[in-house]
């Protein structure tokens, strides 16, 4: 009796085995049964973790009961709409691509708290600052005057008025200013008896360390100085190329003529020449040195964006590349020394290479785009030579003013109009969303290493410390 059983089983289940069993194997293979086509398709992925960790995973409407960091398997190839929670936190929504034997990437997400970690660091009311903490210490300004400038010490949490310190500072109405991150000196532009005056400030010293404005015509180019080492600063006028001895204020000195941009990094001046020639010295002109002997194919890469000037930039490579010089012309042209050369026609108005050492990424922006160029990564659909991958991350802006790579370089952080926003770059479409309000006309200083940035509240202009990711 018990053997009649197992066999009436036994021909109950071998129906069902054959019938599933194709499927067991198939799915196995990465495939899976679509009931409603009646088709089988190659499963994809979708791959997530998250700042901070342990969120949880909605695809599709369905919540899954892993939390990030988490890797949902067998998903259909299609669209799908993905929403990320966590109590205390922004929800994240967005649509994924999800393709056969592929996995859709997103990470990290950055969750942004919904009562973001707030630090108000001074009371005063600052109409602007400095773009950088520089040893622990902002330096800003109250009003139009340069003497209501003050050292904000963000480690002893104490302000100094030091503008009242500055000779004829009272009569001087402060405009603008030129400011080279890592440097010791900031030019400030002022109208100072009814004259515009540049001013060099010392910051670590707290006094002005030179006037330049007996020898620095009112309509120069383009300046320039070399943030590590801020001796020298370098003016171009009408193809004139001047340098200023800061610290033993000699009157300047002529380096070159015909030269049609420059720029100055360790020690080296680089020189673009109205030939097209490209040279190399030192920082007082000495001993030049040509960087590309081939005039015929300089001369076409600048020909091709016509301009009065190109300010210079170098970015040293990384273990057997060459260094990385970056042009930027006075028409916002962005033009590099490696492929593809032409980075962008017009209206560059900044770059900012990677923030995390070996990568060879670079960040630009105009007014209403935000793009990037990776130098690590080769383009592959190019049947002559292969150039670096380009993207256009962000195209609906009206005035980007600031933007740093952020997160590990997976974001951006920018400024548009009045407006911080984080931008994602790992995986389109890019989702852009608003951090916060920031005072009129003001900027931020981005801290890569704590994911901190300062900035001046929209009411009240007061500075504030604003942590912006949990890891």
């Amino acid at each position: 009796m018990l053997l009649l059983l197992r066999k009436i089983i036994f021909y109950l289940l071998l129906p069902l085995y054959f019938l599933v069993a194709p499927y067991a194997i198939l799915y196995a293979l990465g495939y899976i049964f679509n009931p409603a086509g009646r088709e089988l398709f190659k499963a994809g992925l979708i791959s997530i973790t998250t700042y901070p960790k342990s969120a949880t995973v909605f695809i599709g409407g369905k919540r899954y009961s892993k939390r990030t960091p988490a890797t949902i398997r067998d998903l259909l190839p299609g669209i799908y709409p993905v929403r990320i929670t966590r109590k205390g936190y922004e929800p994240w929504e967005k649509e994924i691509k999800v393709e056969p034997e592929k996995a859709a990437h997103l990470d990290p997400v950055v969750l942004l708290p919904k009562r973001p970690e707030e630090e108000v660091i001074s009371n005063q009311s600052y109409r602007n600052f400095i773009p950088e903490v520089k040893d622990f210490k902002i330096f800003a300004w109250e009003g139009e005057s340069l003497s209501t400038l003050r050292k904000i010490d963000l480690f002893f949490k104490k302000e100094t008025l030091i503008g009242a310190k500055i000779p004829d500072a009272e009569e001087a109405a402060l405009l603008d200013f030129l400011y080279k991150k890592g440097s010791e000196i900031v030019f400030f532009k002022v109208r100072h008896n009814g004259k515009i005056k540049f001013w060099a400030y010392d910051l670590n010293r707290e006094k002005r360390s030179a006037d330049l404005s007996p020898w620095l015509p009112e309509d120069f180019q383009f300046m320039d100085w070399d943030s590590k080492s801020a001796d020298y600063a370098y003016a171009l006028k009408k193809g004139v190329l001047t340098a200023f001895d800061l610290r033993r204020r000699n009157p300047p000195v002529e380096i070159a003529q015909g030269v049609k941009g420059f720029g100055v990094k360790h020690s080296r001046l680089y020189i673009l020449r109205e030939d097209a020639t490209l040279i190399q010295t030192n920082k007082r002109g000495q001993n030049p040195k040509p960087l590309f002997g081939d005039t015929t194919v300089t001369r076409k890469i600048f020909g091709r964006t016509p301009a009065a000037f190109y300010r210079i930039e170098r970015l040293k490579g990384e273990f057997f590349q060459k260094d990385l010089l970056l042009f930027l012309s006075d028409r916002g042209a962005l033009v590099s020394s490696r492929l593809p050369y032409y980075i962008a026609a017009a209206g560059v108005r900044n770059f900012q290479h990677a923030a995390r050492s070996g990568e060879e990424k670079m960040l630009f922006w105009t007014g209403r785009q935000i793009g990037a160029v990776d130098f690590t990564k080769e383009a592959t659909e190019n049947f002559f030579e292969k150039g670096p991958e380009q993207h256009t991350f962000y195209e609906n802006g009206r005035d980007i003013r600031q933007a740093f790579w952020a997160c590990e370089d997976s974001h951006i952080l920018f400024v548009d109009e009045d407006k911080v926003f984080l931008l994602e770059t790992q995986t389109a479409p890019y989702l852009a969303r608003e951090v916060v309000r920031i005072a009129p006309s003001s900027g931020i200083i981005y801290n890569e290493g704590s994911h901190t940035f300062y900035y001046l509240d929209a009411v009240h202009r007061h500075l504030i410390r604003r942590r912006l990711a949990d890891s």
